[in-house]
């Protein structure tokens, strides 16, 4: 017989707002689809506040039935996989390999977080010290002119959503190389985007990746659904300030580069390439808004 425990019991919050049965159906399919979506009720309730008819919430819903969700449980898995295909597929060794996030300036880059995880995974695999995980760019072209033992960099990312800065930070390190014949160049990202793969520069000699994801309107919304789709999307990013925070809507229009990403980080900082819709952080009107994600 299981007897009740009350300092065991934690109630499940009940809803601020008594939603419409239909609008109820459409979360509930949501919900077991996205089981992270549980912890951001208040976040949920708020943004079907923002839609005005079923068009826009059945899109919507939608869309977050589609969105990658990455725990800390999936991280676990991609760390733990790339730290094998470092050691094994690859033959990288401490001796001759440099780790490398690809920061993009001074201030805190989601590839340094990754980068950070990424070394109890690697020090189950041989004598890896903590100069061999380098948090910039510069650095490690600084480190690869200065030590010819090293034969081997690898990029660690969190995010791709259209692969140009990808290109761009690798060209850049390239170019500050002296000699870059002989040097293999390999690339590591939690998630990117599928269109992401054709800007990658041709001299990646290869990479690893945990999720790949297809835009969210334009391929996963049936084809003949498509038009009208759009037209709901750029209706509810109309709703949304111009300007937030130094940050400009036109340059996020279905998210940066039109990506159309669907996904979810535990914890992290949600890629200015997800639809707007669900973090930026101004109305039309400059009021603050309660978001689904979060970025700063």
């Amino acid at each position: 017989m299981t007897h009740f425990n009350v300092e065991n019991y934690h109630a499940i919050p009940r809803s601020k707002k008594i939603q419409p049965r239909g609008d109820f159906s459409q979360m509930i399919a949501a919900l077991e689809k996205q089981p992270w979506l549980h912890k951001k009720q208040t976040e949920m309730d708020a943004l079907i506040e923002e839609l005005d008819d079923a068009e826009q919430k059945t899109l919507i819903f939608e869309l977050l039935g589609n969105f990658t969700y990455v725990c800390s449980h999936r991280l676990s898995d991609f760390l733990g996989g790339l730290a094998e295909t470092i050691s094994t597929q690859w033959g990288c060794t401490p001796h001759n390999t440099i780790i490398v996030a690809l920061n993009r300036g001074q201030c805190a880059d989601s590839s340094q977080a990754i980068l950070w995880h990424l070394k109890p995974a690697m020090a189950k695999r041989g004598a890896w010290t903590p100069n061999l995980f380098v948090i910039d760019i510069e650095e490690a072209a600084k480190q690869c002119n200065q030590h010819t033992h090293i034969a081997n960099v690898i990029i660690i990312d969190e995010f791709s959503g259209t692969g140009k800065t990808i290109d761009k930070e690798l060209n850049r390190f390239k170019n500050q190389l002296n000699n870059a014949s002989g040097l293999s160049i390999r690339i590591a990202l939690v998630a990117l985007m599928q269109d992401a793969f054709e800007k990658f520069p041709d001299f990646i000699d290869d990479f690893y990746f945990l999720e790949d994801m297809r835009p969210g309107i334009s391929s996963h919304i049936e084809e003949s659904k498509r038009p009208e789709a759009i037209e709901i999307m750029k209706t509810l990013e109309g709703k949304l300030a111009q300007v937030a925070r130094d940050k400009k809507l036109k340059k996020h229009i279905f998210g940066w580069g039109k990506s159309e990403a669907l996904y979810y980080y535990e914890n992290g900082n949600t890629p200015n390439n997800v639809f707007p819709i669900f973090w930026w952080p101004e109305d039309v009107n400059g009021q603050q808004r309660l978001t689904l994600l979060n970025r700063v």
